[in-house]
């Protein structure tokens, strides 16, 4: 597989976001390390856009939300190209979501009570329609799996834990997916106790 990833792709820092560096090792596997981190000790550059003329920054980005660390270049190059590499009947519900990012808590201006809140809002990276065109009849059928999905990892969050609130207190009341960037926000509110 390492002989598969071109020399201007290795070790180059392909994105910078929510605090994290992304990059293909040597051996073409895709590695995240955090913003903290001095990209210089990894040895990493910075990609230039003349470095990788053939795609754009948009693309990579694009790209980059539907891949896990440990995925490989050559799935990189397939969904650079458009290729389907998911169907229906063989795709979970963790294949489906690429990240849950952190959660925004939001407390409601009625609310008079301190140190709580009211809503938690849920971005959820998810395959491309390009990759998975099935992928709003897999929303339908698997929502209150990808719901599960989201309130598990919420439950074990230590921002979420300060709260002191059970999570079966809390209930999802909308997904919206956002077609534009592969994304599902997931609201979920406190019901009252």
């Amino acid at each position: 597989m390492a002989d598969s990833i071109p020399d201007n792709m290795k070790m180059r820092i392909l994105s910078h976001t929510r605090g994290f560096y992304w990059f293909f090792n040597e051996k073409g596997i895709l590695s995240i390390i955090s913003e903290n981190c001095d990209p210089l000790e990894y040895g990493l550059k910075v990609i230039r856009e003349d470095t990788v003329r053939r795609y754009s920054d948009g693309e990579i980005q694009r790209t980059l939300l539907q891949m896990r660390s440990g995925d490989t270049y050559e799935k990189f190059r397939r969904l650079m190209r458009g290729e389907q590499l998911y169907s229906d009947s063989e795709t979970s519900v963790d294949d489906f979501i690429c990240k849950i990012y952190r959660p925004d808590f939001v407390h409601s201006a009625e609310n008079e009570k301190e140190n709580t809140f009211d809503f938690i809002y849920v971005d959820v990276s998810i395959l491309s329609k390009e990759v998975f065109p099935g992928r709003d009849k897999f929303i339908q059928k698997h929502g209150n799996e990808i719901g599960a999905k989201v309130l598990a990892k919420l439950e074990k969050l230590k921002i979420f834990k300060k709260y002191g609130v059970s999570i079966n207190s809390l209930q999802i009341f909308r997904m919206t997916l956002i077609q534009k960037c592969n994304m599902l926000q997931i609201a979920i509110r406190r019901q009252a106790s």
